[in-house]
């Protein structure tokens, strides 16, 4: 008797599955889905357009150095806007210290992530030949 009991209490005695086992097998997929969209929603926010500007003058030379915005900021920049004021050309790269492009003295460029699967979070620079005084001013 408290055999049959048992089964009615768990749902079997009509072949339907465990209503324990539905409980448990939906709490485990519930878990899944937050461990899936904890971290994507995490890095939305901070990279979520807040309309903050930054303005930082970098002293480029012959040394590849590198400004690591998460470490200063704490946040990635959406844009950045780079002037040249010399007296020599710098090297650029935003990332990824290979990916170079070059800004003549006097020149300026424009760096948009905007809409971008990643966003600006480091700039390396470097002066090829000589020295160069580089601002930048940047969006987050």
């Amino acid at each position: 008797m408290a055999e049959k009991d048992l089964e009615r209490a768990f749902g079997k005695e009509k072949g339907e599955e465990s209503s324990l086992v539905n409980t448990m097998f939906t709490m485990g997929m519930f878990i899944i889905a937050l461990a899936i969209l904890v971290p994507v929603l995490t890095t939305r926010a901070v990279q979520a357009y807040q309309g903050k500007i930054i303005s930082v003058v970098l002293s480029a030379s012959a040394v590849l150095k590198s400004l690591n915005l998460i470490n200063v900021y704490n946040t990635p920049w959406v844009t950045a806007n780079f002037i040249n004021d010399g007296p020599n050309l710098v090297e650029i790269a935003i990332n990824y210290p290979d990916n170079k492009f070059t800004i003549g003295a006097g020149e300026s460029a424009v760096v948009d992530r905007q809409g971008a699967a990643e966003r600006i979070a480091i700039i390396f620079y470097q002066c090829p030949v000589g020295t160069a005084s580089v601002r930048v001013t940047g969006e987050y």
